[in-house]
């Protein structure tokens, strides 16, 4: 997916820098060179699409795991979060270790506790 955009990209690029070389030339002899039309902006493609999504469930899911860890006084382990919030545990990895980074969260043993909960 990813080749795919800087495929596409550097297409763009080749048609532009053609293009640049036609119209320098045609300066240099004062002849007029038909140029290439490049292709308007190209949608979107949906791989791009379910990537921000996935960006954005994400965060959505960085948010639910914090309110349940806030819920949970006596900690609250990964696989526990991942039945309440009704998705795969290894989903929430990442959200949980941005957690533990930002100091939201800490760990103890396999449970997590609020930050600012002395255990």
């Amino acid at each position: 997916e990813i080749l795919t955009a800087t495929r596409e990209d550097m297409s763009e690029a080749r048609n532009h820098w053609q293009n640049l070389a036609k119209i320098m030339a045609s300066k240099r002899t004062g002849k007029r060179v038909p140029i290439t039309e490049v292709p308007k902006e190209a949608e979107v493609p949906k791989r791009v699409e379910e990537a921000a999504e996935e960006a954005f469930s994400q965060g959505e899911l960085k948010v639910r795991a914090l309110t349940l860890i806030k819920e949970s006084p006596k900690g609250i382990s990964l696989k526990q979060l991942g039945s309440r919030l009704k998705v795969a545990y290894i989903r929430l990895a990442k959200p949980i270790k941005e957690l533990r980074d930002e100091g939201n969260v800490v760990k103890r043993d396999s449970l997590y506790f609020l930050a600012s909960v002395e255990v």
